[in-house]
């Protein structure tokens, strides 16, 4: 069930960073193809290459890209995989020269989505698949979706502090 469900969510977001991460003249092509036509794309019209920056492990971002190859066989994927800040760093210099190279974007936190949904560098998409995910993980306006929850945690050696942190 959970591959299953990660496929599905891999799914919807390759095709929800497809429209996010393009320059402004993509991003008017987009929004006319958007408006004339909120229906995802069928199997047989994915033809091309895509160009994938993440920040994945290598393991997990080879494993998504090999789920949608196992679909999308006729489309090349090249893969730009570094830390987040250095994925964010690579989009605005790109941005800054006006011709930003990534169709998929797929980094770890809703804070970075948020940046770069305030500087306008990415297109809404709502997906039928967004039903199989909770609502609190997807962005209202639709620019970007959750993939993961990560837990952070306070752990406290409790043989050398004698009094645990309030905050």
């Amino acid at each position: 069930m959970f591959q299953k469900n990660f496929s599905s969510i891999f799914l919807f977001l390759i095709l929800l960073i497809l429209a996010a991460c393009n320059n402004k003249s993509n991003t008017e092509t987009a929004n006319n193809t958007a408006e004339a036509d909120q229906t995802p794309l069928k199997n047989e019209e994915i033809t091309g290459s895509l160009s994938l920056y993440t920040s994945q492990p290598d393991a997990d971002a080879q494993a998504i890209v090999d789920a949608f190859m196992k679909k999308h066989p006729e489309v090349e994927i090249d893969i730009f995989r570094s830390g987040t800040e250095e994925v964010i760093s690579k989009v605005q210099a790109e941005n800054q020269a006006g011709d930003i190279q990534a169709d998929i974007l797929l980094v770890a936190d809703a804070v970075t989505f948020e940046s770069l949904k305030k500087q306008d560098l990415l297109l809404s998409y709502k997906s039928d698949e967004e039903a199989a995910i909770p609502e609190r993980f997807i962005d209202s306006d639709g620019m970007y979706t959750g993939t993961k929850v990560m837990a952070t945690a306070l752990v406290v050696n409790t043989n050398k502090v004698n009094e645990m942190p309030s905050s």
